[in-house]
């Protein structure tokens, strides 16, 4: 007892004096009395140190690298926490810095302080300021051995008490510990346990969060109960997932480059974009790794996360407000999803021919390693209006011949040239993201497109010596910007986490739309045997080619890598769906992206058999986020409809401007109208706005769309309506208890939402007249709608209650579409 308690006392030493005055002391530390009134002594003259202003604000931050003696911590994440502390220690603001480990102290803090001596480098520092400032991050460090419960609990016990200290007494402290786990994943759950059973403090002033390395899991089913699991311990907010490819200076200015110049951005599309390559491809191979590789391979190792991050932030949407984490969160989301999942049959695999030495050397399973990929090659499609048809083609790997990464835009020939046109054959937008021929990150684009706008902190590469030719093209036809300063990935990441920027980090369900895309060909059965290739591919073995919807291996041609594409038809698929009911009404049902085919497959088959016998064809849509999936699956996959003859109409509608973010018409011209051919007078907007004036009190836009709808359909009969349905059962905006649910004569009323300002209401089509439609839909997703949907099978209520339930069509039939994910239980 008295051995543990001089234990814990000496460690409560080091968590509030620096390290040099420790070792001064320890050889004194003869007694438990001595141990502890040093302790108290050190926690004071740190706490003196911070000032005693009782109106100053103070942070204490505790960083916490649990694997701080590993590879990464030493290459990659000791510099970036030093580059942090260098950058933000002021006399209101400190941090303390524990790599841990399993080793004792005693073996393990020689080879720690040789590890910090040679390893950091000062940015912009002369000798003798880069020793002194060295030798202050030194003194902030101290080890602790983390590998039983009792060294969790002495190691957090200690820390909380100097927390406690902080914050209960008169100085006005925050605090805050960055746990981050540089360990292998499989010890992501004990130690978030740990973290949580002994480390947590309830204190509104103290903050905690969570950083985990990739790889998330094996595929979506690990990687979701994963999330489960660390949902019990720690918020989705304290979580950090990294991708240190974020935070890589030219990848973080992609976004920048593409919102400052419009004339490029107006080309990023299907009508003049041959392919997007992403490539990674590095030189070293996996010694020492083998059994690691075996269960990762290159596709989890890369493909899943480095090369598909790259892909969304070249092929996403530019937010409005470029600089809000938020929107671009959600625009990545929205890709993601768009994404077809990765199929063997458009993947090339490849392996290295040392591989299975290696393996033999390090005694792993043979029969297992066999298979596993080394290189790849994968071409995905994104099915949205802008780059349905253009071939994303994905590769890299292990043992080739160069360290490089970019992502390169080939423009489709003689279609872009704007200026200096003598090389009319090869326009190409490149990101060039390091290493290579280059020897550094720059952004490349062809002179022919015209002079780009440089985002801040980039400029012409001038001085910086030259290779005569890049990416097939000349040097002096290029135009090459590079980065004034090119932190490490780790340091750019490390201080976003500090300051909670978390735009360059992994959300969960952004994870789970990645794993949507590869756990199919990551995690395939029947995956074929690699070809294998020597180091350096100096034989080309790995050239391929991409024709129509494959890749395919072609031996002896003189580039490392040929592509020659084609155009890549959409793929209708069949979906066999067994129809059952709903309400006594009938019912599809399937995964999200399924659904709006089917639905957008029915509306089209309705199209084409109502203009057999007819000038027009009226279809309403309903507002809200859940018809988005539904119209970007009409603009992509249905052209051949007779848009000409189509009139759109909404169900309900905002009183909102036509800009306003909210606006239902602003996303069918979003997601719809902007991609297909309709004569501007077959749209017809709700008149919401009047005169100047939103849902005028006497009636004008109801009148008015009333009107209309008289005068453009003959027997006043829509062809087609697609409804919604609210977790509270209403349906368009007639929400429970609405006068508007009453409505004989009127074709449109206004309406207001349990949630709206009282001068924000709605205008929308009564009961009668959604009833006399010849076809209605209800398109439901989601899981939030599980409940209502439930509460609906047991209603006996009216449409009062459920307005839903008034949708009783007079000659039509209503048909559910409801998603997989809102009808399990």
């Amino acid at each position: 007892m008295r051995l543990e308690l001089v234990k814990r006392s000496y460690l409560n030493i080091s968590l509030c004096m620096p390290s040099n005055l420790i070792k001064m002391f320890s050889p004194r530390l003869g007694s438990t009395v001595a141990v502890a009134i040093l302790f108290l002594i050190g926690c004071s003259v740190w706490q003196f140190s911070l000032g005693t202003d009782v109106d100053s604000k103070y942070k204490h931050t505790d960083i916490v690298i649990i694997g701080g003696m590993g590879d990464l911590s030493k290459r990659y994440l000791m510099q970036g926490f030093y580059s942090l502390i260098t950058k933000y220690t002021t006399e209101h603001n400190s941090f303390t810095l524990y790599p841990t480990g399993r080793s004792d102290p005693e073996s393990t803090e020689p080879i720690l302080s040789k590890i910090l001596d040679e390893r950091l480098t000062c940015e912009e520092m002369d000798g003798h300021a880069c020793k002194k400032s060295k030798e202050n991050f030194i003194s902030s460090v101290n080890y602790a051995q983390l590998k039983t419960d009792e060294h969790y609990k002495i190691f957090c016990d200690g820390i909380k008490i100097k927390w406690e200290n902080l914050m209960n007494g008169k100085l006005n402290v925050n605090v805050e510990a960055i746990f981050y786990l540089s360990i292998p994943s499989s010890g992501y759950l004990s130690a978030a346990q740990y973290i949580k059973n002994y480390c947590r403090v309830s204190h509104e002033k103290w903050k905690v969060k969570v950083v985990l390395e990739k790889p998330f899991g094996l595929d979506r089913q690990s990687a979701k109960e994963m999330g489960l699991e660390l949902s019990h311990s720690f918020s989705e907010e304290e979580i950090y997932r990294v991708d240190h490819y974020l935070g890589k200076t030219i990848v973080r200015e992609i976004i920048n480059f593409r919102k400052q110049n419009d004339h490029v951005e107006a080309l990023l599309n299907r009508d003049h974009v041959e392919q997007v390559e992403i490539f990674m491809k590095e030189t070293i191979g996996v010694q020492g790794r083998i059994d690691f590789y075996d269960q990762t391979g290159v596709m989890r190792d890369v493909f899943q996360n480095h090369l598909t991050e790259l892909l969304t932030i070249i092929a996403m949407e530019i937010p409005q407000n470029s600089s809000s984490s938020v929107d671009i969160k959600v625009n990545k989301l929205r890709l993601l999803k768009q994404i077809e999942p990765a199929k063997m049959s458009a993947t090339l695999l490849g392996q290295f021919s040392e591989y299975l030495k290696d393996a033999e050397e390090e005694q792993a399973d043979l029969e297992k390693s066999k298979f596993t990929p080394t290189f790849a090659a994968v071409m995905l499609k994104v099915h949205s209006p802008r780059w349905d048809g253009v071939p994303f083609i994905l590769a890299g790997g292990k043992k080739l011949d160069e360290r490089s990464g970019y992502v390169r835009v080939v423009f489709k020939r003689n279609t872009v040239c704007t200026n200096n046109c003598r090389d009319k054959n090869l326009q190409q937008l490149i990101f060039y993201i390091g290493h290579g021929q280059l020897k550094m990150p720059a952004i490349l684009m062809s002179k022919s497109i015209g002079q780009p706008v440089w985002p801040l902190g980039v400029s012409d590469l001038s001085s910086v010596p030259k290779p005569s030719e890049l990416f097939g093209q000349k040097r002096d036809d290029l135009f090459i910007g590079i980065p004034h300063r090119d932190p490490t990935a780790y340091t750019v990441l490390i201080e976003d986490l500090y300051l909670g920027v978390k735009d360059k980090f992994i959300g969960t369900s952004h994870l789970l739309s990645l794993w949507d895309i590869w756990t199919d060909v990551s995690s395939s059965f029947s995956k074929p045997t690699p070809k294998i290739y020597d180091a350096g591919d100096k034989d080309g073995k790995l050239s391929f080619r991409v024709t129509s919807n494959k890749l395919q291996y072609t031996e002896n041609i003189s580039d490392s890598v040929t592509m020659v594409t084609g155009a890549a038809s959409v793929q209708n698929e069949s979906f066999g769906q067994t129809p059952s009911s709903f309400l006594g009404n009938k019912l599809i049902t399937t995964d999200p992206q399924r659904l709006a085919f089917r639905l957008a497959e029915d509306i089209a088959h309705s199209i084409k058999q109502t203009l057999k016998r007819s000038l027009s064809y009226h279809i309403a849509f309903s507002g809200g986020k859940s018809p988005i999936i539904l119209f970007e699956t009409l603009a992509q996959h249905f052209a051949d409809i007779p848009w000409r003859y189509v009139h759109i109409w909404q169900v309900d509608e905002r009183c909102v401007p036509a800009t306003d973010k909210d606006s239902n018409f602003g996303k069918i011209e979003e997601y719809l109208l902007k991609y297909i051919r309709l004569p501007y007078f077959n749209i017809h907007p709700m008149p919401v706005e009047v005169t100047g004036k939103l849902c005028s009190p006497n009636d004008e836009g109801l009148q008015l769309y009333q009107d209309m709808i008289k005068d453009q359909i003959s027997d006043k009969r829509f062809d087609y309506i697609v409804l919604g349905l609210g977790a509270d059962g209403h349906t368009a905006s007639l929400f429970p208890n609405n006068p508007s649910l009453s409505a004989i004569r009127q074709f449109t009323a206004f309406a207001y939402g349990p949630e709206d300002l009282f001068e924000i209401q709605r205008m929308t089509l009564t009961l009668p007249v959604i009833n006399k439609a010849k076809q209605l839909s209800v398109f439901v997703t989601g899981e939030g709608k599980r409940q209502i949907l439930k509460d609906l099978e047991d209603a006996e209520g009216s449409k009062d209650e459920y307005p839903i339930l008034g949708v009783k069509p007079d000659i039509g039939n209503v048909t559910w579409y409801i998603d997989s994910e809102a009808l399990i239980d």
